[in-house]
């Protein structure tokens, strides 16, 4: 959804439309290879798949109308319909279904659709906020949204790719697994995903002003955000492992040591923060894409030097997002003729997980694995939350955006 993007890129400025722009792309792209999908699932007969096509167009919509809203500075709205509205929407959904009759495949379908809609009901009651009549309508170059497209082709080729292969050449059990570890790839994206759509117009607006001493501390905030969240969730994955995986299937704790180390290179990539949003809102989306691709030739060529081992697939892509995140961190630095975040600084912020993990292990004994989770949580939270208060700067940073989210 490239269109996502270009609003992020260009509506950052306020004196800036896209609306000929977002007609022509629905009219002569998105619905056209909808229709052309529809086709397919039609001439093979499978009617369950017809339903995916207009739950996919709400979700784009959806996605436009949320990336503009952000784009604007109503993170509120935003945030509320996207995250807290449509969720909500879904799982009452599922619930009330699951409790008056047989859960069906169809059903999960149905809410997902009905989500969308609610959420693009719900930015429709407050369009007027991000109209602007005034606004100077903006033509977007073919190859820019060819690289934002490409980007996220790339990704979804990244994030499916592994279980497909598990399952194709391994066995089912292995691929449930890859899709376990998909699973935390996505709880990693759910934390890091509002952070950084709040920052991104604000990437673009500073760089079209050349800020970019304002643009650097902006991203090392984001950083040092992310991390206050991700060593809360990497206290679960990591410090406690077997509990985490026990809870799908107790034969899974014999992967406890290849499920540690690939959630490592997640919460790892996640901490260098959002390197392609800063790429892509900076005019380098195209060595963004070129740099991902590299990774993702790597990925391959493990895949084939680890063709025997049965979490090939797996650990093909733990090296590629590992690789990646480390390529694109290095050109950000560059960029910046900096790192954004000094070494140290950066492995004060890894303590929280380590200190409650050592605490946890030997100094308290728990019967109840979940009353452990729960007691090292509560103690990361605080200890992360605790060490970023103790500077001005971040206080004022986040007392800033919550303002910004109140208005």
């Amino acid at each position: 959804s490239g269109v996502v993007k270009c609003n992020t890129f260009y509506l950052s400025d306020e004196k800036q439309s896209l609306t000929n722009y977002k007609k022509k792309y629905f009219s002569f792209y998105v619905i056209p290879l909808l229709i052309g999908n529809a086709a397919i699932c039609l001439a093979l007969k499978k009617y369950l798949l017809l339903s995916i096509i207009p739950i996919v167009f709400f979700q784009l919509l959806m996605s436009d109308k949320s990336s503009t809203y952000m784009a604007r500075g109503s993170y509120n709205i935003a945030l509320i319909g996207e995250y807290v509205l449509g969720r909500a929407v879904l799982l009452i959904g599922l619930f009330c279904l699951g409790t008056f009759v047989e859960f069906k495949i169809s059903y999960l379908l149905l809410m997902y659709g009905i989500q969308y809609v609610a959420v693009v009901l719900f930015f429709f009651l407050f369009h007027k906020k991000i109209d602007n009549s005034e606004s100077q309508q903006v033509s977007v170059p073919i190859k820019k949204l060819l690289n934002y497209q490409q980007s996220d082709i790339v990704f979804g080729l990244i994030g499916q790719a592994p279980v497909i292969l598990q399952y194709i050449f391994v066995g089912a059990f292995e691929a449930g697994f890859s899709g376990i570890v998909s699973l935390v790839r996505k709880m990693v994206g759910f934390i890091s995903g509002p952070t950084s759509k709040v920052f991104l117009p604000e990437f673009s607006r500073l760089y079209k002003e050349r800020n970019y001493a304002e643009l650097r501390y902006n991203y090392q905030m984001i950083m040092r955000i992310q991390m206050m969240f991700i060593n809360v969730l990497g206290i679960v994955l990591i410090g406690n492992t077997e509990w985490f995986l026990s809870i799908f299937s107790p034969e899974l704790l014999q992967y406890c040591t290849l499920f540690r180390v690939v959630s490592i290179a997640f919460l790892f990539a996640a901490t260098l923060g959002p390197t392609t949003g800063l790429m892509q809102m900076t005019n380098n989306e195209a060595i963004d894409n070129m740099i991902r691709w590299g990774s993702v030739g790597v990925m391959i060529l493990t895949w084939i030097l680890l063709r025997n081992n049965s979490m090939f697939a797996l650990i093909g892509m733990t090296v590629q997002v590992a690789l990646e995140g480390v390529l694109k961190y290095g050109y950000v630095c560059y960029w910046f003729k900096r790192m954004p975040i000094s070494i140290i600084r950066y492995v004060v912020m890894w303590m929280p997980i380590t200190f409650s993990s050592i605490l946890v292990k030997y100094c308290f004994a728990f019967q109840n694995d979940v009353a452990k989770v729960l007691f090292s949580v509560i103690i990361v939270a605080f200890l992360s939350i605790g060490i970023e208060l103790t500077d001005k700067n971040m206080r004022n940073k986040i007392g800033k955006i919550f303002r910004k989210i109140k208005k």
